[in-house]
């Protein structure tokens, strides 16, 4: 009567425990974003010389821009990792691109999507877009080559 393996989730797919690991990535994801955006405001002005331009409105800007480019970040990653797995008919699109251009042809798509997003936040943020669409496609293909690397066993 008391056996706890009657109730188990052989798939690994019970909803619950997914969309809990979801947003405990997306929550990762945006606190990471906030501290990088805090600390490249904070290195900014201490590399420049203006440090004692230091404020809290900047402060809270920048972290909440980090915030933002964490999440948004995270949902075009966790779209492109979901689309380039063979695991259900949602993907099919993914699928396809990942067919018709290949592994490194979709790293280049989805760095072109880290580059179109952090371009408009670069917008919002009072700079140019080519400067954050550059720094979205750069970083998106230096973490798609890490990744695949640390995946292989390079080190």
């Amino acid at each position: 009567m008391n056996n706890p393996l009657m109730f188990n989730d052989p798939t690994g797919e019970e909803p619950f425990t997914l969309a809990a690991i979801t947003v405990a990535a997306l929550v990762k994801a945006v606190i990471i974003g906030a501290a990088v955006g805090l600390a490249a405001y904070t290195l900014s002005l201490a590399v420049t010389g203006n440090f004692d331009q230091w404020n809290l409105l900047g402060a809270f800007k920048a972290t909440f821009t980090g915030a933002v480019s964490g999440a948004v970040t995270f949902g075009i990653g966790s779209l492109f990792t979901v689309a380039g797995q063979a695991a259900t008919t949602l993907t099919a699109l993914g699928n396809s691109i990942k067919e018709a251009v290949g592994g490194f042809g979709l790293a280049v798509v989805q760095a072109g999507t880290h580059a179109i997003s952090q371009g408009i936040l670069s917008i919002v943020q009072g700079n140019t877009f080519l400067s954050g669409a550059a720094g979205g496609f750069f970083g998106s293909l230096g973490a798609a080559a890490f990744w695949r690397d640390c995946k292989n066993g390079y080190r």
